[in-house]
């Protein structure tokens, strides 16, 4: 969602703060500029359902097959963690 903001949003500040802060959201989407944050690493990244023109994905079947092994594995977990839970609510603790 984009931020947005109008005259009324900085009505308790002066008009250098508020030319301050127009400037300062101006700059953070120029990506030339370096923010002093650098990027994190891209090991690791699984990237699915992206698509660019004229470019064809190698789908790494091994990442894939992890990917589906996890997400299995959590939602057992969370099944045996609501199932705990319930058990401690009607024990009354």
């Amino acid at each position: 969602m984009p931020i947005a903001f109008g005259e009324r949003d900085f009505r308790n500040f002066s008009s250098a703060k508020v030319n301050t802060v127009k400037s300062w959201f101006s700059d953070l989407l120029r990506p030339e500029l370096n923010h002093g944050a650098p990027t994190a690493p891209a090991e690791g990244l699984i990237l699915m359902n992206v698509g660019y023109e004229g470019l064809v994905w190698q789908v790494d079947e091994y990442s894939r097959a992890r990917a589906t092994a996890l997400s299995a594995m959590v939602q057992e977990r969370m099944a045996g963690a609501n199932v705990a839970r319930t058990m401690q609510r009607a024990m009354g603790k």
